[in-house]
């Protein structure tokens, strides 16, 4: 593993979730994708807080090197973002894609629960995957519905 790519993603995590993330709510700290491996480019996801309710908000950050393992340059429309479950929606992105800027990108991620109280859903866990030119990773939220 090259340890300046490891040590500027570091930085770059470090710096973002303690200005971006710094006020979202009660949460025990960021949880961070594994780090990728092989050739090409490479992304790694994080996310805060890991667990909401219905109604409730996720900071997403992906940070994206180039082959060399420098943090690619800015452009828009470049991260493609989705997530598993039903309800779900980037409130800071149009058409779930994001803007990289200085090897970043930032998005809300937001989860309702839809279901009645009749037949209400359980808890689950959701999916959120970020890609960019090849490079795919995952994170997991988890999602507490409102019968819980």
């Amino acid at each position: 593993m090259n340890k300046r790519f490891l040590a500027k993603c570091c930085l770059v995590f470090f710096f973002q979730f303690v200005i971006f993330v710094s006020g979202c709510g009660e949460s025990s700290g960021p949880v961070v994708s594994s780090f990728p491996s092989g050739n090409g480019y490479k992304i790694v996801v994080a996310a805060n807080p890991t667990t909401i309710s219905s109604g409730g908000q996720a900071a997403i950050v992906a940070s994206i090197v180039d082959p060399q393992g420098n943090p690619v340059g800015d452009e828009d429309r470049a991260v493609q973002f989705s997530a598993s479950a039903a309800n779900s929606d980037f409130t800071t992105t149009s058409d779930y894609v994001g803007d990289i800027k200085g090897g970043t990108t930032q998005v809300t991620y937001t989860w309702n629960d839809n279901s009645d109280d009749d037949s209400p859903d359980a808890s689950k866990i959701c999916i959120i995957t970020a890609s960019y030119r090849g490079a795919i990773s995952t994170i997991e939220i988890l999602l507490i519905s409102k019968s819980y």
